[in-house]
Protein backbone atom coordinates (compact mmCIF):
# COMPACT_ATOMS: atom_id res chain seq x y z
CA UNK A 1 0.00 0.00 0.00
CA UNK A 2 1.40 3.77 -0.79
CA UNK A 3 1.88 6.19 2.01
CA UNK A 4 -1.04 8.09 1.07
CA UNK A 5 -3.30 4.67 2.26
CA UNK A 6 -1.14 3.69 5.05
CA UNK A 7 -2.02 7.20 6.42
CA UNK A 8 -5.76 7.34 5.93
CA UNK A 9 -6.26 3.68 7.61
CA UNK A 10 -4.49 4.01 10.53
CA UNK A 11 -6.17 4.25 13.64
CA UNK A 12 -6.48 6.81 16.38
CA UNK A 13 -8.84 9.83 14.40
CA UNK A 14 -12.07 9.13 12.02
CA UNK A 15 -11.19 9.73 8.39
CA UNK A 16 -13.96 13.02 9.09
CA UNK A 17 -11.21 14.63 11.26
CA UNK A 18 -8.40 13.43 8.68
CA UNK A 19 -10.48 15.04 6.43
CA UNK A 20 -10.90 18.47 8.05
CA UNK A 21 -7.03 18.62 8.68
CA UNK A 22 -6.30 17.46 5.40
CA UNK A 23 -8.57 20.59 3.81
CA UNK A 24 -7.26 22.89 6.86
CA UNK A 25 -3.54 22.74 5.79
CA UNK A 26 -4.33 22.72 1.68
CA UNK A 27 -5.97 25.94 2.57
CA UNK A 28 -3.33 27.27 4.26
CA UNK A 29 -0.50 26.21 1.24
CA UNK A 30 -2.90 27.47 -1.33
CA UNK A 31 -2.86 23.96 -2.96
CA UNK A 32 -5.82 25.01 -4.86
CA UNK A 33 -6.48 21.93 -7.36
CA UNK A 34 -5.39 19.36 -4.42
CA UNK A 35 -8.48 21.20 -1.77
CA UNK A 36 -10.77 20.48 -4.46
CA UNK A 37 -10.34 16.93 -4.44
CA UNK A 38 -10.11 16.78 -0.84
CA UNK A 39 -13.29 18.69 -0.75
CA UNK A 40 -15.18 15.88 -2.60
CA UNK A 41 -13.40 13.66 -0.07
CA UNK A 42 -14.37 15.44 2.80
CA UNK A 43 -17.87 15.61 1.83
CA UNK A 44 -17.72 11.44 1.59
CA UNK A 45 -16.24 11.11 4.62
CA UNK A 46 -19.34 13.25 6.13
CA UNK A 47 -17.95 17.12 6.71
CA UNK A 48 -20.51 19.01 5.89
CA UNK A 49 -20.80 21.82 3.51
CA UNK A 50 -21.11 24.06 6.83
CA UNK A 51 -18.06 22.80 8.39
CA UNK A 52 -16.26 23.08 5.24
CA UNK A 53 -17.78 26.90 5.34
CA UNK A 54 -16.77 27.83 8.82
CA UNK A 55 -12.99 26.10 8.10
CA UNK A 56 -12.68 28.64 4.98
CA UNK A 57 -13.55 31.81 7.40
CA UNK A 58 -11.67 30.26 10.55
CA UNK A 59 -8.09 29.86 7.59
CA UNK A 60 -9.01 33.38 6.54
CA UNK A 61 -8.19 34.96 9.89
CA UNK A 62 -4.67 33.41 10.38
CA UNK A 63 -4.12 32.79 6.11
CA UNK A 64 -5.20 36.11 5.23
CA UNK A 65 -9.11 37.29 4.22
CA UNK A 66 -8.00 38.26 0.88
CA UNK A 67 -6.53 35.22 -0.54
CA UNK A 68 -9.07 32.83 1.24
CA UNK A 69 -11.97 34.74 -0.26
CA UNK A 70 -10.81 34.24 -3.61
CA UNK A 71 -10.22 30.39 -2.72
CA UNK A 72 -13.76 29.92 -1.07
CA UNK A 73 -14.90 31.17 -4.50
CA UNK A 74 -13.17 29.17 -6.58
CA UNK A 75 -14.32 25.82 -4.80
CA UNK A 76 -17.83 27.20 -4.82
CA UNK A 77 -17.61 26.85 -8.89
Amino acid sequence: MHAWGNTWQRDGISLKTRSIVTVSMLVAMGKMHELKIHVRGALNNGVTPAELQEIFMHASVYCGFRRQSMRFARLRK
